[in-house]
């Protein structure tokens, strides 16, 4: 009598899954989670950098108007100049390069 090969066998797939479609681990989960949550934070870092160019170049870059969201470090308001030179390309640098650890994660 001849017998059957386990399912896991049978379907060449390394989680045993018929149809291809692998189970999402709880880690792999968890990294999906704070992927979108830092993509969203990467999206908005970089749409108030764009807006903020854009909103100053038209002004010819007078910096005593405030613009865009309002930024603190240590409890103080950091001024628009501050905020436009340092805070904003700051925030963009981090938050994409994040983004790159969690797509190399995510692949992995």
């Amino acid at each position: 009598m001849t017998e059957t090969p386990p399912l896991s066998l049978r379907s060449g797939l390394p989680d045993g899954d018929l149809d291809g479609e692998a189970q999402l681990s709880e880690e792999r989960f968890q990294l999906w989670v704070a992927f979108c949550f830092l993509a969203c934070l990467c999206a908005y870092s970089w749409y108030w950098c764009i807006r903020s160019i854009v909103f100053y170049r038209r002004n010819g870059f007078d910096f005593s108007k405030d613009f865009g969201p309002e930024v603190y470090v240590g409890g103080f308001l950091v001024p628009p100049k501050a905020k436009f030179f340092i805070a904003m390309p700051f925030a963009v640098a981090v938050t994409s390069f994040l983004i790159i650890f969690f797509v190399l994660g995510l692949g992995a």
